[in-house]
């Protein structure tokens, strides 16, 4: 059950660090984020265009800590390490996904943009399936 909990945190750090590269080597918005601004790139001042470039890019910077914190004590966990790292590999992917869909859910929300909410929602779902496997594996 492990070795299948391992998988399943390796391949959600893998969609994070692509998700990540995304947003970090971004020149622009989304197409999601114009419909949300109701404007097009080209629209923006360049200040603005910067501004969310630079967002983008702390963004992406932080999807990479999650994904590559949580690949890296997933991996620990093949190695039997202590019952307590069951409980904490969860973590970074958790963090990040539940702060993603709650951002991703509200713009939905408040402009009806199609933003990534079931991306979102399964970067939730397969973390705690993970855990559950890990756990009954413990």
């Amino acid at each position: 059950m492990i070795v299948a909990a391992v998988v399943l945190y390796l391949f959600t750090s893998a969609v994070i660090v692509v998700f990540a590269g995304r947003y970090i080597f971004r020149d622009s918005f989304l197409p999601y984020h114009g419909v949300a601004m109701g404007k097009s790139w080209s629209e923006l001042e360049p200040r603005v265009q910067w501004g969310i470039r630079a967002i983008l890019t702390v963004c992406g910077g932080g999807m990479l800590a999650s994904g590559v914190t949580g690949a890296l004590l997933a991996l620990l966990l093949l190695d039997g390490h202590s019952r307590w790292l069951t409980a904490v590999v969860p973590v970074p992917y958790l963090t990040f996904a539940i702060v993603s869909f709650y951002a991703t859910a509200r713009l939905k929300r408040l402009t009806g943009a199609q933003t990534p909410v079931v991306p979102s929602i399964a970067l939730i779902v397969v973390p705690v399936v993970a855990y559950i496997l890990s756990v009954l594996q413990a």
